[in-house]
């Protein structure tokens, strides 16, 4: 029965939904996989949903009120912000899926990607709240403005300076401590900091046992 019913139903696929916009005016707004349904290779697309009903939750309590007493304007408003504030962020974990992928199906078997992990690692340990893994953001964060959006900018910036503090060195054991952790701190206070302040980003919030608050504060910075 096994046998028949595997070889009876055609293979499914794996596909990723971007819309160029979530909303019509006030009448109608995609929230989900209805307006951004991604790959699994992050395991995000659940909790990327949930953060659609926090942020549409927290926006029409602020613009729109009761629902008895909201108006088209003001519906129009938190649909027309809805839209700017998700989009970046869902295209951006999207995007994220779909490297990670890339990641677990041939870089793990890189030496020298293995060997950049193990010097993240490294700075991550060292100096947690200015240098955080994109997974570390993605996974843990939200709050403090480490948005998805966030985490895939700040990322392409780490990776940057974890090749330049491993060119030149042979992916190997041991070779990830010969890593100055000095020059790994100027590099971030050089290239790093400032993207996170012009972020507003506090990267003391990216830590799994923080609770969620029952109000999300809105990202002060519109990406």
């Amino acid at each position: 029965m096994v046998a028949k019913q595997f070889g009876d139903n055609p293979e499914g696929f794996l596909g990723t939904v971007r819309a160029n916009k979530f909303n019509h005016k006030d009448k109608v707004m995609l929230l989900g996989d209805a307006a951004h349904a991604i790959t699994p290779f992050f395991g995000q697309g659940t909790n990327c949903s949930f953060e659609d009903c926090l942020v549409l939750s927290t926006l029409w309590d602020l613009h729109a009120g009761p629902p008895d007493t909201a108006t088209q304007e003001n519906v129009s408003m938190v649909f027309e912000e809805f839209d700017r504030m998700r989009r970046p962020s869902s295209n951006a974990i999207a995007d994220m899926a779909l490297e990670n992928f890339d990641e677990m199906m041939v870089k793990v078997a890189d030496p020298r990607f293995n060997l950049q992990k193990e010097v993240e690692n490294r700075i991550e340990n060292t100096y947690p709240e200015q240098f955080r893994s994109r997974y570390a953001m993605v996974c843990y964060g939200g709050l403090g403005n480490v948005t998805y959006k966030a985490a895939f900018d700040l990322g392409a910036i780490q990776k940057d300076i974890l090749v330049e503090l491993t060119k030149g060195l042979e992916p190997g054991p041991g070779q990830a401590e010969k890593v100055s952790m000095d020059t790994a701190l100027r590099l971030i206070q050089e290239r790093l900091v400032p993207a996170q302040k012009a972020l507003e980003i506090d990267l003391s919030t990216v830590n799994h046992e923080l609770e969620v608050p029952e109000k999300m504060a809105l990202p002060r910075a519109r990406l």
